[in-house]
């Protein structure tokens, strides 16, 4: 037999809250979802929900509904429930329609909230969780990078389009490189033993025209980043150009790819050796007074410590890329021997990046 529980110790204030959540309509209780999980206390996020009170962006008719489709969305993952997957549809649509909208008046729009509500796009592809590339979400990267471009040499653009304009750029990279190992029947291998063509020219046309506004407009400031981002869309053009060729020992084409890779790994260890000031790591260590923190959170009781977010998303670009050059190198030895043998006469060669932390994954 069931039994209501007494509420006579309910506050008032209780009581309105508990209205307040039986009026809220299905989109009203998905954008709070959103908001606690994909907002309050990430990096350069608040720490709380009444901090985003007068934030622009959270009543804005750009981002309402796309705020609704990647909560409803989370939440059919949580719960398997195909009526709120079908409404998450529902207000992507709407969010694409307000966003043509706005894309045609570029004299009106704002860009900051326009570039949010594009990057909100992005994270809805990623969180309905369907089984295929990630080629959606770089379809909403692409068009970021495309009104930032667009808007990046005139005055009014945004202090930190430079900036925004390079991490779309990376994702980018990342993205492509993630699609390469989620689509393949050997996602743990950089150098497959069967081709797969669906790799080749994996840049899109623009990306160097992108690179080329981010170094003419990048602060002083943020350089090492575009400097870094060459670099590793050297590595993702030569990993798209392993996955999509045949390769056999002992001919020119593998010796090509293990030159290009040991250039790639020198390169990146100059740009490792050139950082100072705000984009020098500083290492701390936990001593045997202090509480270490989760395992996840340390690497043999140290960590890093960066001047910022932003320097420190770009360390953690370095390191997949850095990883990777290494393990395809490392493949080289297995898949070519008699290539390797010429060109890599000893495995010492390899210097895998060190950190405190897990290395990263595209």
């Amino acid at each position: 037999m069931h039994t209501m529980r007494p509420m006579k110790n309910r506050r008032a204030s209780d009581g309105k809250q508990l209205a307040s959540e039986i009026c809220a309509t299905p989109a009203d209780k998905a954008i709070h979802f959103y908001i606690e999980h994909f907002v309050i206390g990430l990096p350069d996020e608040p720490k709380v929900s009444h901090e985003l009170r007068d934030s622009k962006w959270v009543h804005s008719r750009e981002t309402r509904d796309i705020m609704a489709a990647i909560g409803l969305a989370g939440l059919a993952n949580l719960t398997g429930d195909k009526e709120m997957n079908t409404l998450s549809k529902h207000h992507y649509g709407l969010a694409l329609s307000h966003m043509a909208g706005a894309i045609r008046n570029p004299g009106s729009f704002d860009v900051e909230l326009i570039l949010r509500a594009t990057v909100m796009m992005a994270m809805y592809e990623v969180t309905r969780g369907r089984d295929e590339p990630v080629s959606p979400a770089r379809t909403h990267i692409m068009g970021g990078a495309a009104i930032l471009t667009s808007i990046l040499p005139l005055r009014q653009g945004p202090t930190d389009g430079p900036r925004g304009l390079l991490q779309l750029c990376f994702s980018m990279l990342a993205s492509i490189q993630g699609s390469f190992q989620y689509s393949s029947p050997e996602p743990n291998i950089l150098i497959p033993a069967i081709p797969e063509p669906q790799c080749a020219d994996a840049l899109p046309e623009t990306f160097s025209s992108w690179l080329s506004v981010s170094d003419k407009t990048v602060s002083t400031q943020d350089a090492p980043s575009a400097d870094l981002i060459k670099i590793i869309a050297r590595f993702v053009q030569l990993s798209s150009l392993v996955r999509s060729q045949p390769l056999l020992d002992n001919t020119p084409q593998p010796a090509s790819i293990i030159r290009e890779a040991l250039a790639i790994d020198k390169a990146l260890d100059d740009w490792q050796a050139l950082q100072t000031g705000d984009w020098a790591i500083t290492e701390e260590r936990f001593n045997n007074t202090t509480p270490l923190p989760p395992d996840d959170a340390v690497f043999e009781a140290s960590y890093h410590v960066y001047s910022n977010m932003y320097i420190a998303r770009v360390w953690n670009h370095y390191r997949w890329a850095r990883t990777l050059v290494n393990q395809l190198l490392l493949e080289s030895l297995t898949k070519f021997p008699l290539t390797t043998r010429i060109l890599l006469p000893q495995p010492t060669f390899l210097s895998l990046p060190s950190s405190p932390t897990s290395p990263a994954q595209p």
